[in-house]
């Protein structure tokens, strides 16, 4: 993968599954009619290979957190996203 300084900022477009019954539901009839969550997820793409795509909330110089593994099957889009601070994610331009 790329280096820091280098790492896109991406949208995921993805499927999501859902608990959409906590408990007792609202009968047979009623439970047929479902939708299947839609989701948008930014973050800084860390891998990408045929299972799926890997991206983070948030990263230092060495380190990463908060990411968010997404299987390809439910990937609808990628979109790549204009990064605020230019290629390079360093001190100087957070100034």
């Amino acid at each position: 993968m790329a280096s820091r300084k280098s790492r896109p900022l991406v949208m995921i477009v993805w499927l999501d599954a859902a608990h959409d019954t906590f408990g007792w539901g609202k009968g047979l009839e009623a439970e047929q009619v479902f939708e299947v969550p839609l989701v948008q997820s930014v973050g800084w793409l860390i891998a990408r290979n045929k299972q799926g795509i890997k991206i983070a909330q948030s990263l230092t110089s060495d380190n990463i957190a908060q990411t968010l593994v997404v299987p390809a099957r439910m990937i609808q889009k990628v979109i790549n996203l204009p990064n605020p601070l230019g290629q390079a994610h360093d001190k100087e331009n957070l100034q």
